[in-house]
């Protein structure tokens, strides 16, 4: 398995961004607030990555949430 790099690795919904326009800020705020910004990140960042428990979360409290094929390739854990 590949190493992840922290810098834009999830957690959970709670983990903040340690990069971009919403550094410090958790997963969750940006994803009430600007969710173009979260598909931004995934097609533009490789090294974009988040847990299956963050995906678990993203699926009950964002159930709109579109996860593409694109996005799946960024769920590890």
């Amino acid at each position: 398995m590949n190493e992840i790099n922290e810098t834009y690795y999830f957690a959970d919904i709670n983990s903040e961004f340690q990069y971009g326009k919403y550094i410090g800020l958790p997963l969750y705020y940006v994803l009430i607030r600007d969710i173009d910004y979260i598909y931004w990140t995934f097609n533009t960042i490789y090294d974009f990555k988040i847990s299956k428990i963050t995906l678990a979360q993203i699926r009950l409290f964002f159930p709109k949430f579109i996860i593409s094929a694109s996005f799946a390739s960024h769920i590890v854990g």
